[in-house]
């Protein structure tokens, strides 16, 4: 097959002939939106679909379906906590943090049932365990040494009490042992769930793992519009943006598939019957459960005893430990053929993967995991979870697709040594975007993708010209998008950049200063760091576009149709504790796309250059307006408060008109309410980030 050049990704629109009626001059044709010609991820039919808003909905249904699996559990993880409750609804003596099952005592006891539990995570000793990711594993207080949990604190604490202590050759008796605390308990729960995972000690249990590959990685992003940058900065004096994407890809997938091969005893029921899939961005640690209405501090979030999860709950957690922070993304479950793809995409990974090394001490030295054989990936089940009897609004169609530089990827033009399939949907469905594009994303900034929005609104204005209509009489393409504060300094650069893109380089006020003022009289060369050099260098050379009276974006003196609002989550401490302060930000972990209710992609892919070339990733698109309607009504009326005018309707470009005023005048109001410490109402604010950075991560 033909090898294509990297140019040739976004090449994914089908050519059509389309017929103008001879008496009537009207056209009929149809709109694009999944990738047509894609060979590696084949578009299927008759799935039925439905999309959980925050992990109380989407692990609560997670919980249920592994409740009912009978064969085969196959997770992918980027990260796994043992320790974590799915459901939380009552107290458990034995495990006091959880409010729940554990995840890990929940697999013991379906492997306990015959179930095959298949756990895939990444893991790189330093990386895993910077992100703390493997709970109970790697030891996140040695990060550079890439240290695991050796002793568990009741270990320590047996040892430190059986120690004597003498002046002048007198001993005195052993301290008592103090009772752990409920974090410590935790902990040491998780380590002993890994101790015996690792070790083999769970009958139907294996644990592999992977890493991401460094010259497949490079590979991938060395043919992207604007490789990462070893000359932006370095990151703590250690690590810059070309050596973290490069060589610290990690695996950031996390679907999960039950009873794939699974045969009932019932007529009818063959293999693949009750097959059931999750893809998602819900990672599979306890910070990520949340409900949907983010509350400040909801008492079924776990306590953050050791003040990580945000500014909060590290200032308070020696006085009165409050919840992890308010977080929110969603979760996608999948019955029908589409799961033959997050099978193939499993398998595939699982062959490749070794034995995640053993968690070693006194109890399991006697014990040693097997790897079993492995899996056939060309294996598809005779009878799929039959959709066709269901009803005709839930046969929908759906494509699965991925980042993943190990793999590559097919279309009827050729083939590419690495798949970045997702990078095409997200480019595809943009150029075809009329109405709206609703982005709710963990990660902004990857300019690349503005300016291809650019470009192709753009074309959009000058086709409109040509068919001799005024640009006034284009209605304009309303871009809203949802995102978090960057989560660290490194990431400013790098959003700054994709806002000022987009005309929104005043939402980050002062890094915008640092690079219009210095660039005046020569002033790389006035003592300035050689990264903020780079940094504001590269920021100068983005196109920033004006706006017009009505707030439509200009770029060269022209219309591109095209209204952009930038907004963030807020959550209002509701609860009568003053003491905790007002307000506190909600973590946008999601990776959400709508567009004109015609198309939605969700995954675990951020809107980011690591998420589209770097990373393995896996997300699903439909174009079932149905669903896709009902989302967006959902999710807005959410983020409003309610508000009727703010949900879009039925999506015409009326509505949407309406809608897209009352989200900047409710932000604009918002911001305002934050500075008055008054109640705000719904979620959003506007974004804006005060901080200057002259180091890049990406």
């Amino acid at each position: 097959m033909k090898q294509l050049a990297d140019a040739d990704l976004l090449d994914t629109a089908c050519p059509q002939t389309v017929y103008i009626g001879m008496d009537s001059r009207v056209a009929t044709g149809t709109q694009q939106w999944l990738l047509e010609k894609s060979l590696s991820h084949p578009i299927t039919t008759g799935n039925t679909l439905q999309t959980f808003i925050g992990g109380e909905e989407g692990f609560g249904q997670i919980a249920a379906d592994l409740e009912a699996a009978r064969q085969s559990i196959d997770l992918v993880c980027w990260g796994f906590d043992p320790g974590m409750a799915l459901v939380r609804a009552q107290s458990r003596p034995m495990h006091p943090w959880a409010m729940g099952e554990p995840y890990g005592e929940l697999l013991r006891r379906k492997a306990a049932q015959g179930v095959l539990v298949r756990l895939l995570v990444w893991y790189s000793p330093s990386g895993s365990a910077v992100q703390n990711s493997l709970v109970g594993y790697v030891n996140p207080d040695e990060p550079l040494s890439g240290g695991v949990i050796n002793v568990t604190s009741d270990e320590m604490g047996a040892v430190t009490s059986g120690m004597s202590s003498g002046i002048g050759g007198y001993a005195h008796a052993p301290a008592p042992k103090p009772a752990p605390s409920v974090a410590e308990q935790r902990q040491d729960y998780c380590t002993r769930w890994w101790r015996e995972a690792t070790a083999g000690m769970i009958p139907n249990l294996e644990v592999r793992c992977r890493d991401g590959v460094a010259g497949k990685v490079k590979a991938s992003v060395g043919n992207e519009a604007d490789p990462p940058s070893a000359a932006g900065g370095q990151l703590g004096g250690y690590f810059d943006e070309k050596e973290l994407i490069e060589n610290w890809a990690t695996h950031h997938q996390k679907p999960i598939l039950i009873d794939y091969g699974h045969a009932g005893k019932g007529a009818g029921q063959g293999p693949g019957h009750k097959a059931v899939g999750f893809i998602m961005g819900l990672n599979s640690v306890s910070d990520y459960w949340d409900s949907a209405e983010h509350r400040f501090d909801d008492p079924l979030r776990e306590k953050d005893h050791e003040g990580r999860s945000d500014a909060l709950s590290k200032a308070v957690a020696r006085t009165r430990p409050i919840s992890r922070k308010p977080l929110r993304d969603y979760a996608c479950r999948i019955e029908g053929p589409a799961l033959i793809d997050v099978y193939r995409n499993f398998s595939e990974a699982w062959n490749r993967a070794a034995l995640l090394p053993k968690l070693r001490c006194a109890s399991n030295a006697g014990h040693q995991a097997v790897r079993s054989a492995d899996l056939n990936p060309a294996l598809v089940p005779a009878a799929l979870a039959r959709t066709d009897a269901a009803p005709l609004g839930l046969r929908l169609r759906l494509q699965v697709l991925r980042t993943q530089p190990e793999e590559g990827g097919r279309d009827v033009q050729g083939a590419w040594p690495f798949d970045k399939s997702i990078k095409q949907a997200y480019f595809q469905a943009t150029a075809s975007a009329r109405n709206y594009l609703y982005l709710e994303n963990q990660y902004f900034f990857y300019e690349e993708w503005a300016r291809h929005l650019k470009a192709k609104r753009q074309a959009f204005m000058q086709g409109t010209q040509a068919a001799k209509a005024t640009s006034r009489q284009a209605p304009p393409l309303h871009l809203m998008v949802v995102i978090p504060t960057p989560e660290n300094d490194g990431m400013v650069p790098r959003t700054y950049d994709t806002l000022k893109s987009l005309g929104q380089a005043q939402s980050m006020p002062h890094q915008h200063r640092l690079v219009q003022e210095r660039s005046e009289d020569g002033w790389f060369d006035r003592g300035v760091s050689p990264g903020a050099t780079d940094i504001a260098r590269s920021a100068l050379q983005v196109r920033q576009p004006t706006l017009d009276k009505e707030g439509v974006l200009m770029q060269d003196g022209k219309s591109l149709g095209l209204k952009v609002l930038v907004a963030r989550l807020v959550s209002q401490n509701r609860g009568g504790n003053a003491h905790l302060g007002q307000y506190r930000d909600i973590y946008i972990h999601s990776k959400l796309m709508l567009a004109d209710d015609c198309f939605m992609t969700l995954g675990s892919a951020n809107l980011n250059q690591r998420s589209m070339a770097a990373d393995s990733e896996i997300n699903v698109a439909t174009d079932h307006i149905p669903h896709n309607r009902a989302l967006r009504q959902r999710v807005w009326g959410q983020l409003t408060g309610g508000k009727r005018d703010a949900i879009g309707g039925q999506g015409s470009p009326a509505e949407m008109a309406l809608a897209f005023k009352t989200w900047q005048r409710l932000a604009s109001t918002n911001a305002g309410n934050l500075r008055d410490g008054v109640e705000l109402s719904g979620l959003l604010v506007e974004f804006n980030d005060d901080r200057t950075a002259t180091e890049r991560v990406g």
